[in-house]
């Protein structure tokens, strides 16, 4: 069941009230990370926890509780929620204060918690569209502030597609809720971690995966027509591990590395399944 957590008040997620103090409401002036597991066990859990604290130091917010203590926390709603096959975790801090750009610099923290159901997805090829990256320099922080991923990601849903590929001045940076990577030549090329692409826990598994496996790995900015000649079109995220792409804008993709691409993708959910077992 889905169940959700604000300020120490524990119910429903239609039982919560945020009050108009919370800034998230005015300006997105907060952070979030999510994670997955099942049977009460958070995968990557102290990565996403390191994550989500070094985004709040990253745009002045006061951690709301230690790490250990926020850890005991998503643990408990994690079993609460009753979800042994799988569960999706969302984290939220924001700002508390009155509606001013300027904020107090010693406002209180927010802490927003929800957890519901999820499943891992099988195997299948995802569907891409393109679509121009107007977003600002702060991509590497995990803000609230997505207006830029949500209309993109409709443009995608109305395009019958699965994600939206950023593209700034025809490079590829990343997707709307995913980072995208290619395969070419038996190598694994990547943008790399500036402030145009949140570096994605998923993509760094991905990328100590190929090192285990032989695969070399190029940190390196690409083109659209990069990514319409790659072997393999790989998009990775917390909630779909590592998926290959099969179209893009409607055309099919190349698809010419299937056995390693699969055993990339199939590896990285077969982590997850012994790390939560």
């Amino acid at each position: 069941m889905s169940i959700a957590y604000y300020n120490g008040f524990t119910g429903a997620p239609e039982e919560i009230r945020v009050p108009l103090t919370d800034r998230a409401l005015y300006f997105g002036d907060g952070v979030y990370d999510a994670a997955v597991g099942r049977r009460g066990k958070i995968y990557l859990a102290d990565e996403h926890i390191r994550r989500f604290y070094r985004n709040m130091e990253r745009v002045g917010l006061l951690p709301p509780c230690g790490k250990e203590e926020l850890l005991r926390l998503l643990g408990d709603l994690a079993k609460k929620s009753g979800e042994e096959e799988g569960f999706f975790l969302y984290m939220q801090a924001s700002r508390s204060g009155e509606r001013a750009h300027a904020y107090e610099t010693n406002c209180g923290t927010n802490l927003l918690i929800t957890v519901k159901p999820w499943r891992p997805e099988g195997e299948r090829l995802l569907s891409l569209i393109g679509y121009e990256d107007l977003r600002y320099e702060y991509c590497n922080v995990k803000t609230l502030n997505l207006l830029p991923s949500v209309l993109a990601a409709r443009a995608a849903a109305e395009a019958s597609a699965d994600e939206a590929v950023f593209l700034r001045r025809g490079i590829v940076t990343e997707c709307s809720h995913s980072n995208v990577s290619i395969l070419k030549g038996g190598c694994l090329i990547t943008h790399p971690s500036d402030r145009h692409i949140l570096s994605g826990i998923a993509r760094k598994n991905l990328i100590a995966l190929c090192a285990r496996l032989g695969v070399p790995v190029i940190k390196r900015a690409f083109r659209e027509s990069d990514l319409l000649g790659a072997d393999e079109v790989l998009v990775t995220s917390t909630g779909k591990f590592c998926m290959r792409a099969g179209s893009y804008n409607g055309l099919p993709l190349p698809c010419r590395s299937p056995e390693l691409s699969g055993r990339i993708c199939r590896e990285l959910l077969s982590e997850f399944m012994k790390a939560t077992s």
